[in-house]
């Protein structure tokens, strides 16, 4: 990682905060102990030790540090990310809209968590994009309010979920193909056999059951897409004109 892609942000960001000593002062017990861990690891390491990419980024959209995670899912090392336009980030297509969504952000921030139900894509300085679930909030400093954004790869998220939904299709075409010969094969079945043994009544009566599960079986496969019976013939019959 570039030693100045946290570092010194880092530090910049703890101006005008609390220190840890504050802590000591106040509480010898645990507190102290943790502050001196704190100090001795370094801000940094912890930053890169965090499974999601992390920017953060001013009011005015210029990234302002990255840690290593963040790096690697835009593919650069993590100091090539300070100093850039956060749309830089995003496909051309979205930046103009991000402006606005950011400037409306930054006038009312709020603790955006992750698993929004936002399909999100971000850009990587080759050009590639990638889904992304992003996290963001707030924090105050010396020189204004910075918005912390956590980036995580959507990929395999998004993945698993498109297999699970083929998965539930599949299920349900399943069971569709069931309900089909058991009401409608068999009910013809039936009829068919009724017709054999010279069974006038029973056929008719056979027939009609098979044509109510059809019926049923249909209007059942065309809701889901909104389509009505009547207008899937309307548009049988406009297409054969």
């Amino acid at each position: 990682m570039n030693p100045g892609s946290y570092g010194s942000s880092a530090r910049a960001l703890d101006q005008g905060r609390h220190s840890p000593h504050d802590d000591e002062e106040r509480d010898t017990s645990g507190k102290g102990k943790a502050g001196e861990l704190w100090r001795g690891v370094g801000v940094d390491a912890f930053l890169d030790a965090a499974p999601d990419g992390i920017l953060t980024v001013d009011v005015d959209g210029t990234v302002r540090s990255a840690n290593g995670r963040a790096g690697v899912l835009f593919g650069c090392d993590a100091g090539s990310l300070v100093g850039r336009r956060v749309e830089e980030l995003l496909p051309e297509a979205l930046r103009d809209r991000h402006v606005e969504h950011r400037a409306c952000y930054v006038a009312a921030p709020r603790p955006r968590p992750m698993g929004t139900d936002l399909d999100l894509v971000a850009r990587r300085l080759d050009g590639t994009e990638f889904p992304v679930d992003v996290s963001l909030n707030t924090i105050a400093v010396t020189a204004g309010t910075l918005v912390v954004a956590f980036v995580r790869d959507a990929t395999e998220r998004r993945r698993a979920e498109r297999d699970a939904a083929r998965l539930r299709e599949v299920e349900r075409r399943r069971r569709q193909a069931l309900e089909l010969n058991d009401d409608v094969v068999q009910g013809l079945a039936a009829a068919q056999l009724a017709l054999e043994l010279d069974r006038p009544h029973e056929v008719a009566a056979a027939v009609e059951r098979a044509l109510r599960s059809a019926k049923r079986i249909v209007g059942g496969l065309l809701d889901p897409a909104g389509v009505s019976p009547g207008e899937l013939r309307r548009g049988l019959a406009d297409e054969s004109e």
